[in-house]
């Protein structure tokens, strides 16, 4: 193994290719920490239902998770300088087995637990990776490895679904399938070599958010955003699939449709958003999110009409958050691209903290397709912003030009 913070110059990052081939266990690791991140929160959802609760049950069951993420990226830089590639997984392996195995106590409020401490273990496994990805690689391959590493989270949720179509979500199975999955994930990462340099740190927490303010405050709303709407979305999505003639063993039929839209436009909407530019795209997929909800809030019964819509919401409803984030990095210019990833993660966080609970006041008024007019208002939100943003900018061109 080598050494995380004595062999820096002896043992430096290799580049090109080799370094993604060098990150090839770090990228199997996740796929598998993801995948029992993701076969568990359906799982409980689902069990949810079937136990009656009500609308702010399933909020905070969303909000939780995201509660448990927010806390690992604002405190989780420290723990892992402190602890380093080799020894933090010894903590978020524990939090994450320990949430999920929650799940097989008969009593719901526990389960409440059990989320937080699943988004604290996956928040630090996927702040763990990123900070990975950022001291072994540079230039062109880390863009290249940053892509594969969302690529690797989009298509373990994918199989996640998968698998709940053959291990259904009414039993315990998943919960049994995902805590092995996170047991292995460790054991994988664990094996893994570790990159020579120390984890980076953050030295001005705050400067991120004075940038993103200062330069490009749309793209601090686009990141909240994009939170509400994947929060909202994952929290009440198995119980609008009920709602509307899909049986608890299927729910994950719905979720899939979305997942499979979000991995399949993420490459096609990146290459729009360097073409025609992020706003303008923003503007676009918002409109696309807006018509999707009102058609999903007004269906009376499933049917693969009903799946092909729900890909088309997940493609643009589950998509902006990186478009948004380029936006503040390019404002940014690169000078500080740690504290504005940071910053920009913990709005999505925030987003996926409020995003239930504001949702489950529309769900108790208008049941589980609420979460859908719910997410046709944050779209609005996100085409107005991007519009004023746009035309702000191009009020200061003019001007440039006349000054």
């Amino acid at each position: 193994m080598i050494s995380d913070r004595n062999s820096v110059s002896s043992n430096p990052a290799p580049s090109g290719d080799g370094t993604l081939q060098a990150l090839r266990g770090l990228f199997v690791a996740e796929l598998i920490l993801v995948l029992a991140s993701g076969l568990a929160p359906t799982t409980f959802v689902v069990h949810a239902i079937a136990a009656g609760r009500s609308a702010a049950f399933f909020g905070a069951l969303g909000a939780l998770y995201s509660v448990g993420v927010f806390i690992a990226y604002v405190l989780g830089p420290i723990l892992l300088a402190k602890l380093s590639f080799r020894r933090i997984g010894f903590v978020a392996a524990p939090l994450l087995i320990s949430g999920i195995l929650s799940g097989l106590i008969p009593i719901p409020e526990t389960w409440l637990v059990g989320r937080l401490l699943i988004g604290l273990g996956i928040g630090l496994f996927f702040l763990t990776t990123e900070a990975w990805i950022g001291v072994a690689t540079s230039g062109p391959v880390k863009v290249r490895a940053l892509a594969r590493y969302g690529a690797v989270i989009y298509g373990a949720f994918v199989v996640a679904q998968l698998v709940l179509l053959v291990v259904h979500p009414t039993t315990d199975g998943p919960i049994l399938i995902s805590a092995i999955a996170a047991l292995v994930g460790f054991v994988v990462l664990a094996r893994v070599q570790k990159p020579a340099a120390p984890a980076p740190t953050v030295q001005n927490p705050f400067l991120g958010a004075g940038l993103i303010i200062r330069h490009a405050p749309e793209s601090m709303f686009m990141t909240l955003a994009s939170g509400l709407l994947v929060g909202a979305s994952s929290s009440f999505g198995p119980a609008y699939a009920v709602s509307i003639g899909l049986p608890r063993e299927q729910v994950s039929l719905l979720l899939l449709s979305t997942m499979v839209g979000a991995v399949v436009a993420q490459p096609f909407f990146g290459r729009m958003a360097n073409r025609f530019g992020a706003r303008q795209v923003l503007i676009g997929m918002a409109l696309v999110t807006m018509g999707a909800s009102i058609a999903l809030f007004n269906v009376v019964a499933w049917g693969w009409l009903v799946a092909f819509i729900a890909a088309i919401w997940g493609s643009t409803g589950s998509t902006g958050y990186a478009i948004g984030a380029s936006i503040a990095h390019a404002a940014d210019h690169g000078r500080h691209p740690v504290e504005v990833a940071r910053i920009a993660l913990i709005l999505n966080g925030i987003g996926g903290i409020i995003g239930p609970i504001l949702s489950a006041v529309l769900v108790s008024h208008f049941g589980p397709a609420g979460i859908y007019i719910f997410a046709a208002l944050v779209s609005l939100l996100v085409a107005l912003s991007m519009v004023v943003a746009l035309s702000y900018r191009r009020h200061q061109h003019v001007n440039h030009q006349m000054v």
